[in-house]
């Protein structure tokens, strides 16, 4: 799919050495950059872990079995800290904000960003030189951290912006309370409240609701007044179940995690630290995980798998709203994804779905 629409090859394997760095690595610009830049001094076999996970290395493909390392290899002592492994999806809420103040050092932001005066604070604020448009009374608070705003953003009036933040490109924000610890875009329309959440592309929050210390997927739609949970009324720290484990997050602040293409009613409220699975059209009171390709009423507590066919086509009107064509190689992803959690869906219809 990469490869048909951005016009690159993926999935080869050079003939000469390279870099691999595992896709679970976190870091900002400059971090990236330092660590290929000792990659590509290092002698070739060698690799770094953390923890005993595999995050980048020197590699050639006699090291390889298929994509995956054929064996562990001799290890690098790689000097940084700034480089993060995410082991679990309320990782990202947790280490997007220094991965935001780390940005403002890289060269893209200082070469093709100007410096604006915030209203508050002492971290700078970052505007893209090309077409970033801000009404007035925008107020723009950078006492905790720096905020970034990209290619042709529009900020709407009685917005107020904390850092750290960034503002994709081709983002709206409409007279909307972005609080600190947020990722935005692109091509997103948010409006209402946010706070330390990561929202994908093309996906939209454009009316009053809250969405706090959650992740959203791309093409996922949330309905007015809809609200997610991120706080438990005993102040207790928030337990989730995923894959059928369940785990101890250590915080007491986690929100939602909701898959792409995902579709949330008007006024839905979801309990802290619930997933929504792909494909998922979601209304009223959501207090358990919800698989992907499946409808959840909340107001009768029951759950129907969606067609497939409803799924695809569904996917391809939104493209069309953005002058995106759908290819072939999509459809048989969804396809494919369909089949892949029918046991999800076969599992949760079994449960009893009681507050």
């Amino acid at each position: 799919i990469l490869s048909k629409r951005l016009g690159i090859t993926v999935q080869t394997i050079p003939e000469n050495d390279f870099i691999m760095i595992n896709s679970r690595v976190a870091g900002s610009f400059t971090a990236l950059e330092d660590l290929i830049k000792y990659l590509e001094t290092a002698p070739s076999g060698k690799a770094i872990y953390m923890d005993g996970v595999f995050i980048a290395g020197k590699l050639n493909k006699d090291h390889l079995d298929g994509f995956n390392l054929a064996e562990k290899l001799p290890g690098l002592e790689y000097p940084s800290t700034n480089i993060f492994l995410v082991r679990y999806p309320w990782d990202i809420i947790k280490i997007q904000g220094m991965i935001i103040s780390d940005d403002i050092f890289s060269k893209v932001i200082k070469e093709n960003f100007s410096v604006l005066k915030p209203n508050r604070g002492q971290w700078p604020v970052f505007a893209s030189k090309e077409g970033v448009y801000i009404e007035k009374y925008v107020y723009l608070d950078s006492s905790k951290g720096p905020i970034i705003i990209g290619d042709n953003v529009e900020v709407h009036a009685f917005s107020r912006i904390s850092g750290p933040t960034v503002i994709r490109e081709n983002s709206y924000i409409f007279s909307g309370l972005v609080r600190e610890n947020v990722v935005i875009g692109p091509v997103c329309k948010i409006g209402g409240e946010i706070s330390d959440s990561l929202v994908d592309g093309y996906s939209n929050k454009a009316h009053e609701s809250y969405l706090g210390h959650s992740y959203v997927g791309e093409w996922v739609n949330i309905g007015a007044l809809s609200v997610t949970s991120d706080l438990k009324n005993t102040y207790g720290k928030i337990k989730v179940e995923l894959g059928g484990v369940r785990f101890d997050t250590g915080t007491i602040k986690l929100g939602s995690f909701i898959g792409d293409f995902a579709k949330i009613s008007i006024s839905t409220s979801i309990f802290a630290g619930k997933f929504i699975g792909a494909f998922s059209h979601v209304m009223g009171l959501v207090h358990r995980n919800i698989p992907p390709f499946t409808m959840w009423n909340g107001y009768s507590r029951k759950l129907y798998e969606l067609e497939l066919s409803s799924a695809i086509k569904t996917q391809e009107r939104m493209y069309s709203r953005r002058s995106i064509e759908q290819l072939e190689e999509e459809v048989e992803y969804v396809k494919v994804l369909f089949n892949e959690t029918t046991q999800e869906r076969v599992d949760a219809s079994k449960e009893q779905f009681e507050v």
